[in-house]
């Protein structure tokens, strides 16, 4: 079993992080080319890219669905942009609202039997794409490597945006920097 590679940072070596940008460069190029395909085949049941993802990270959802920072995290975007798309959605009758008893302000998403035919068409324009499965599809191993690699690089954000948190301190460095030009004038 291969271990998770770390995120780079203060002290890893230059050729590290140099190793680290060649990779975000090559999965950003096959994301970008995955991403296309799913759009043209998407566009052909009207759905943007970005539609197509909402409603298949609504497809598994629990029966009450997903709210909106649930689809912004699934999805990698803020909660503003999924805001318009659930709106479009909900709009073309693919996606319906309910608001939970227990927070009223939360609206939670999830697909309408319209939405499930629709993601089931745009499935099946896929399969005509994919061909037959292949024995030695590498897609499972790599899903996988890649779901490890995305919790490493949350861990590592979290952790740096920890370190990076300011001191509450009124003596910390940034503090005592201004102290003295206060002073110096």
């Amino acid at each position: 079993m291969s271990s998770v590679p770390t995120i780079p940072g203060n002290g890893q070596s230059h050729q590290t992080v140099e190793q680290w940008i060649e990779f975000a460069q090559r999965v950003s190029i096959c994301g970008r080319m995955v991403r296309d395909r799913l759009a043209r085949l998407a566009a052909r049941c009207q759905l943007s890219e970005p539609e197509f993802g909402v409603l298949w990270a609504c497809r598994e959802a629990h029966p009450a669905g997903l709210c909106q920072s649930e689809l912004a995290d699934s999805l990698a975007v803020s909660a503003a942009q999924v805001s318009g798309l659930v709106e479009r959605l909900r709009r073309n009758g693919l996606l319906e609202g309910r608001r939970p008893a227990a927070d009223r302000r939360r609206q939670h998403w999830r697909l309408t039997s319209q939405g499930r035919a629709t993601l089931q068409t745009v499935l099946e324009h896929c399969h005509g794409r994919a061909g037959q499965p292949d024995s030695d599809d590498p897609i499972l191993p790599l899903m996988r490597s890649l779901d490890s690699l995305a919790a490493a690089i949350r861990t590592s954000a979290d952790d740096l945006r920890q370190t990076q948190q300011p001191s509450k301190d009124p003596n910390a460095r940034t503090g005592s920097r201004n102290h003295h030009r206060r002073g110096a004038a």
